[in-house]
């Protein structure tokens, strides 16, 4: 290998690394609002099934948000 290869090698393998940490923190955006709605949010409800209801949803919705950000990074 000669160093011009080397070189790109390097560059290629910090881009990945950079772009993972980088799908980290957005992964970590979704994981965050949804923690916050279960602690913050879910307990002041005053019906039981509204909060089962909307915790549901806001679960399902945290969770397809962290796979649409899995596949937009590893495009």
């Amino acid at each position: 290998m000669d160093s011009l290869q080397i070189s790109s090698d390097i560059k290629n393998s910090h881009a990945r690394e950079t772009r993972l940490v980088l799908q980290s923190f957005c992964q970590l955006i979704p994981a965050s609002t949804v923690m916050g709605f279960f602690f913050f949010v879910a307990p002041k409800c005053e019906s039981a099934f509204f909060t089962f209801l909307a915790s549901t949803a806001y679960w399902h919705f945290g969770i397809s948000l962290d796979g649409v950000i899995i596949v937009l990074f590893q495009a």
